[in-house]
């Protein structure tokens, strides 16, 4: 049976994969079909997995990239132990065409434990109505390059590229009520999503936020969150702690997120949702919620396996 020689381009980054030419620095000379790559295999710029590839004819021309733009880093917050939110000002240009649930490639220069630099995908947390500033809320991979480079060596005033804003994560403007899950640092996205929200004000559809965390240490931005709760009279949030500690003196939901979901979402059909967080839980959710009536075109996510 003849080869599959087709190029392969990524979904999240638009990398491109030709057989023609291999993956030679990875150990896959030129001449290498994509099926041939095991399944362990990485995108050589921003690392997710060969199920985020398809074949060239088959991804849309938006998911490639659109410019590059450089950001300063103005603030830098550690949320919990291993969640920092990163604030960054639009330089050249400066402004950022940025839209809510978007996201955008950090570019990592070169280092010692990588000379030749990464790019990595990072949802975007701020207010887009503000082209100038860029948030992000990102978690620390412990075996990952560029979130060690944020992590450690990263500081105020430094200089970042950014390529983008990119995907498909966007509200659908249907007006039907919304069910936001959120686990780790996928509130960033999210967050996002509820500034767009209140620009809507009592426009905005009716909305709950179902957030979870290991324990109260890792649940992070709630003044604001129960502050919405206040400001928007169909927002309701609802945060879950699958393993609380004792000195938590935790009163509110407990065990896996898609649990609280589950016991709360009730009839879903007429609803829709929108997810951030890893892979595991997306799917999780995604059972949950069609077990519920939700159908699937009304599941919105980007999922990122890096």
């Amino acid at each position: 049976m003849a080869k599959d020689m087709r190029k392969y381009q990524c979904k999240i980054c638009g990398y491109i994969y030709d057989p023609a030419k291999g993956d030679p620095a990875h150990g896959f000379p030129a001449g290498t079909s994509f099926e041939d790559i095991p399944d362990s295999w990485r995108c050589p710029l921003c690392g997710v997995t060969k199920a985020d590839f398809a074949p060239m004819e088959e991804v849309p021309a938006a998911a490639e990239p659109e410019e590059d733009y450089l950001v300063k880093v103005v603030g830098k917050t550690m949320l919990t132990s291993d969640i920092v939110h990163l604030q960054c000002q639009a330089v050249i240009p400066e402004t950022i065409p940025l839209e809510p649930g978007a996201w955008m490639l950090f570019h990592m220069p070169p280092t010692d434990y990588c000379p030749e630099g990464v790019a990595r995908p990072f949802s975007v947390a701020s207010d887009c109505r503000d082209k100038t500033r860029v948030d992000f809320i990102i978690r620390r991979n412990p075996k990952g390059i560029c979130t060690r480079w944020i992590f450690e060596d990263m500081n105020l005033g430094d200089a970042v590229v950014l390529k983008g804003p990119n995907g498909t994560f966007r509200l659908s403007n249907s007006g039907r009520e919304a069910i936001f899950i959120a686990g780790g640092s996928g509130l960033s996205a999210i967050r996002s999503l509820l500034f767009q929200l209140l620009s809507l004000g009592p426009a905005a559809p009716k909305t709950t936020l179902y957030f979870g965390a290991t324990n109260r240490a890792n649940l992070y931005m709630t003044d604001f969150l129960y502050a919405l709760e206040h400001v928007l009279p169909n927002f309701r949030f609802v945060p879950s702690l699958s393993r609380p500690e004792p000195t938590d003196n935790w009163t509110g939901k407990s065990g896996n997120i898609t649990v609280t979901v589950g016991e709360e979402c009730g009839d879903c059909s007429q609803k829709e949702a929108y997810l951030c967080g890893s892979p595991g839980m997306l799917d999780a959710c995604i059972q949950v919620l069609t077990s519920h009536g939700m159908p699937e075109n009304h599941i919105f996510y980007d999922k990122f396996s890096s």
